[in-house]
C-alpha cells in the first residue's frame, strides 16, 4: 500500500510537471532558433555592406584611371 501511494503521488507529480517541462523545452528551442536566425541576418547585413563598400571603392579607383 505504501509503495502504491508513493507511485501514485509520483505519477501525479510527473503529470503536473509535464506541461512545465514541455514549455521550458519549447521556449529554449524557440530562443535557439531566434538566435540562429539573428546570427544569419547579421552575417547577411555584414556581407551586403562589405560588398557595397568594395564595389564603391572599385568604382572610385576605376574612375581615377
Amino acid at each position: 500500500l505504501l509503495l502504491y501511494s508513493y507511485v501514485q503521488r509520483n505519477v501525479f507529480n510527473i503529470v503536473d510537471w509535464l506541461p512545465l517541462i514541455l514549455f521550458h523545452y519549447c521556449s529554449v528551442h524557440v530562443s535557439t532558433v531566434i538566435r540562429h536566425v539573428s546570427q544569419q541576418f547579421r552575417f547577411l547585413v555584414f556581407f551586403i555592406v562589405t560588398q557595397w563598400v568594395v564595389s564603391v571603392q572599385w568604382n572610385y579607383f576605376y574612375n581615377l584611371e
